[in-house]
């Protein structure tokens, strides 16, 4: 990858989370002042991360990346940038085909690693 094409990369995503916010009503198909705006916002997030991952998302993803930038009472249209911007720096989708293995098994290379002696220090 070039030295312009990795400086630029954070950019580029916030220019498409402004890109989001800017044309939410278009996009998300919801008026400013609509008393469901808070659900239809989320539905839009999860359809957004779906198709940027290729895949439905899993229970967990749509806690981690959607509900939880809802919470506490958050701005809707801030909770849509940051769940814009966390699909598309995430893994699933910088990576596509690439599946993330469970923590457990990521530490468990450590753990197996201690039980045999090998550690450091």
């Amino acid at each position: 990858m070039s030295r312009n094409g990795s400086r630029l990369q954070p950019t580029r995503r916030f220019d498409v989370a402004g890109y989001v916010a800017a044309h939410l009503a278009e996009l998300a198909r919801v008026s400013d002042d609509a008393k469901d705006r808070d659900s239809k916002l989320r539905t839009f997030c999860r359809l957004f991360a779906e198709r940027a991952f290729r895949r439905p998302l899993t229970d967990a993803e749509k806690k981690q990346l959607v509900d939880r930038q809802f919470e506490g009472g958050a701005d809707l249209n801030q909770a849509v940038k940051r769940v814009v911007i966390r699909v598309m720096m995430s893994p699933e989708f910088l990576y596509p085909g690439v599946q993330r293995r469970p923590r457990w098994i990521r530490s468990g290379i450590s753990l197996g690693a201690g039980a045999m002696g090998f550690t450091s220090g």
